[in-house]
Formats: C-alpha cells, sequence, structure tokens
C-alpha cells in the first residue's frame, strides 16, 4: 500500500508517459471498435427498413465482428512493443530501482518481446475462437454468457499474469504458461 502511494506520489510523470504510450497504440483498436459500430448500426437501420432478412443481418454482423477480431490480431506485434517496455518500466519502479524511461523502455522490448509477442498471439487466437463460438451461437444466451465467463475466469487471469510473468523470469513461452497456470 506504501509502495503504490508513493509511486504514484513520485513517479506521476513516468506512469503518465507510460499510459499515454499505451493509449496512442491502442488507438487502432478503437477507431477499428468506432468503424465496426457505425457499420452495425447501418446494418440495423437496413435490417429496421426490410432491406437486410434476419439472417442476412446476423451474419454481416457476423463478418464485421470477424473483421475486427482479425484487425486486432494482426496488431498485436505493434501492440507488445509498447507492452514489453512499460512492463519493465513498471517492473522496476515496484522494485524500487530508478528509471531512466527511453533506456529501459528499449530495454524491456529487448528482453520481452518475443515472449511477449507469443503469449499474446495464443490469448488474441483464443479470444477471436471465443467471439467466433459466441457469435454462431448467439441464439442461445446460455452458450454465450458461459463461453464468456469461462473466458474472464480462466483465461483473461493466464494472461494478464503471463504478461507480468515475463517481466520477471526468463525462459520460454511453454514455461511461462505452466508457471502461471500453476500458480493461477
Amino acid at each position: 500500500k506504501e509502495q503504490y502511494f508513493n509511486l504514484f506520489k513520485n513517479m506521476y510523470l513516468t506512469i503518465f508517459k507510460c499510459g499515454l504510450l499505451l493509449l496512442l497504440v491502442f488507438i487502432p483498436i478503437l477507431v477499428t471498435d468506432i468503424f465496426r459500430n457505425l457499420f452495425d448500426a447501418g446494418f440495423y437501420s437496413q435490417f429496421v427498413d426490410s432491406k437486410l432478412t434476419e439472417g442476412e443481418y446476423h451474419t454481416f454482423l457476423m463478418i464485421d465482428l470477424m473483421i475486427q477480431t482479425g484487425i486486432e490480431v494482426v496488431l498485436i506485434p505493434l501492440l507488445t512493443v509498447v507492452i514489453s517496455g512499460v512492463n519493465n518500466i513498471f517492473r522496476l519502479m515496484v522494485q524500487g530501482e530508478s528509471v531512466i524511461f527511453k533506456m529501459d523502455f528499449i530495454e524491456g522490448i529487448k528482453g520481452n518481446y518475443k515472449n511477449t509477442t507469443i503469449l499474446a498471439l495464443i490469448f488474441g487466437l483464443i479470444f477471436a475462437i471465443v467471439r467466433f463460438v459466441a457469435t454462431l451461437f448467439v441464439y442461445n444466451i446460455f452458450i454465450v454468457v458461459t463461453i464468456y465467463i469461462l473466458f474472464i475466469l480462466l483465461i483473461l487471469p493466464l494472461c494478464l499474469l503471463s504478461l507480468i510473468y515475463t517481466s520477471y523470469y526468463e525462459g520460454g513461452v511453454f514455461n511461462c504458461l505452466s508457471n502461471c497456470f500453476k500458480l493461477y
């Protein structure tokens, strides 16, 4: 608790820089989501005006969602560059070491990029599968809710733990996943 408030009080500029970098790399995902929502609104208005059947409407929504998911998976290597650097900076701050932002950011990329990218791609593909299955069973709310609950309770914590784990320990991706699974 004391370390958290100490970091927030004394390292606010470093935390702000990290947050700004993360925001900048997430802008393409936010823009993609905005465009998907605009397309979905257009599809909905066509559905309401009876220009699309219910099946066509759901097909367009599914295609739209899969395109967004594909774009997000393709953007993962860009995201993991920043995540690798930011993880290293946060690790140093938590351990009470001094931070030289640019140098430590680049050091984090060099040390963690490969494992972070592989792990993020694995979890990104799992999320794509979850989205795909959820859209296939859109009429069965029990299956959709169950699959998202399982994703949130099982996969998401493993993803977050593994991203943190890669900044602290060296080793392969499967070693990281194994240790995170055991820890979780």
